[in-house]
């Protein structure tokens, strides 16, 4: 579970800029939205979303997450290549040599499987070289360790490392240009901590190796489709799977071949698997196949709720973090809604998964939905992008029951465009009159 990100120099961020999944102590409105830390008085957000004009830098929160799951995951290094990960903010001359930063605090969404369930990653790098990286780990009792710690020039043999972790004069090779936990937890015989650790911020962390929680994936895409698509309002009575073979001629690529006409038979492509499930949707309830339709004809939206579903049922169940960026594509609001709810759901979610999202609808920015810690907004300040809560407004100016969407729409929160029409409209007149002369 995300607890804490912080990002310094990447992309759009120069200054250094934090985003909590805290949820504050004297904030006790809608409780349900919150989970504790295993073994702490501290509570976490189930979900947090994102608002800000285009280009405010919304996106590089994602990314930035993302890119710490590429640093720990990736193996294709070799000493002289450059970090494809390096991107600092570029409109200065300082940024642009200066190394990028970032921390992630987090917990591991189980209990009982480890000592330790809270840790601390730090990591800072330059284009050619890692310069710092440290993981820092809470035990149940006692105080916080460092299980290793990475300096400017450390190779294996000098880099600090916790008995805890290693044993005395055993050592992990890597690279300059490798993040030292991607070279730690692949080894052969790595301890047990570092795998999960790793794991968990590749994404690949499963809760149901270590915890009895039902696989809805075993009962398949089209099963878990029939049962929920009805109470979506789609007009779908039933969904139809049918195992087809594939292509090879149909499919060379993705990348040559983006916009694929079956997008099902060209994940199993690329997959190397020889089928794939075609899904077909019956609408008025009887069993004639001339009445199906495929899933190529139904609506974007529908096509969208049909695939999101799935991966929404699988973070759940397994405690993951939900990554959605521009979350209501193609999806009416009220859909989004409902998958926020099901976050923030106690009842639904059980294994306190979490849902980080970005929209530009004020549909969802509703206090009957999310509390003020739950909301934040991104906007560029002189250039770069800064990030800031709902909660950094006063409950006296604004409290927990008051108007999110309307009082944001008229620019009390800031976090909006800010469009000169008149000067847009000057331009039109002067491109036309140009095109005239021309």
């Amino acid at each position: 579970m995300l607890i804490q990100l912080t990002i310094s120099n990447f992309k759009s961020v120069r200054d250094e800029q934090t985003i909590d999944f805290y949820a504050p102590f004297n904030r006790d409105e809608r409780p349900e939205n919150t989970f504790p830390l295993p073994e702490s008085k501290i509570r976490v957000l189930r979900s947090v979303g994102f608002y800000g004009p285009n280009a405010a830098g919304k996106s590089t929160v994602f990314e930035a997450l993302s890119t710490i799951g590429d640093m720990v995951s990736d193996d294709g290094f070799k000493p002289e290549k450059d970090l494809s990960w390096y991107n600092p903010y570029r409109f200065d001359s300082v940024s642009r040599s200066s190394p990028t930063k970032f921390t992630l605090e987090f917990a591991l969404p189980v209990e009982g499987i480890l000592p330790y369930r809270h840790f601390i990653y730090e990591v800072s790098f330059d284009k050619t070289s890692f310069l710092h990286e440290k993981l820092l780990a809470y035990p149940l009792t006692g105080r916080r360790i460092t299980l290793f710690s990475r300096k400017p020039g450390d190779t294996y043999k000098s880099i600090k490392t916790h008995p805890k972790l290693l044993e005395d004069g055993k050592r992990v090779p890597f690279f300059g240009n490798q993040s030292y936990l991607s070279a730690a937890w692949k080894a052969a015989d790595a301890p047990k901590l570092l795998r999960i650790v790793a794991s968990y911020l590749c994404g690949e962390f499963r809760l149901s190796k270590y915890k009895k929680t039902p696989d809805l994936h075993l009962l398949g895409h089209g099963r878990i489709a029939s049962e929920l698509l009805p109470y979506a309002d789609f007009g779908i009575k039933k969904v139809i799977t049918q195992k087809r073979q594939i292509d090879p001629d149909h499919f060379f690529t993705m990348e040559r071949n983006p916009f694929v006409e079956n997008y099902e038979a060209a994940m199993a492509y690329l997959s190397k698997r020889d089928t794939f499930e075609e899904y077909s949707f019956n609408h008025n309830g009887d069993d004639d196949a001339k009445g199906l339709i495929k899933l190529k004809e139904e609506s974007d939206g529908t096509q969208v709720f049909f695939r999101l579903m799935p991966n929404v049922l699988n973070i759940l169940d397994n405690g993951f973090t939900m990554l959605r960026d521009e979350i209501d594509r193609s999806m009416h609001p009220f859909l989004v809604e409902f998958i926020i709810r099901l976050f923030n759901d106690p009842e639904v979610n059980v294994n306190n998964a979490q849902l980080l999202f970005s929209t530009h609808n004020l549909a969802l920015l509703s206090e009957s939905l999310l509390r003020k810690d739950q909301i934040w907004f991104a906007e560029k300040r002189n250039g770069a992008s800064e990030y800031f809560s709902l909660q950094d407004f006063d409950d006296k100016n604004v409290t927990p029951t008051s108007p999110f969407a309307s009082w944001y729409s008229e620019g009390r929160f800031g976090g909006i465009p800010q469009i000169d029409y008149n000067g847009f409209v000057n331009a039109i007149k002067r491109l036309r009159k140009e095109a005239e002369n021309a």
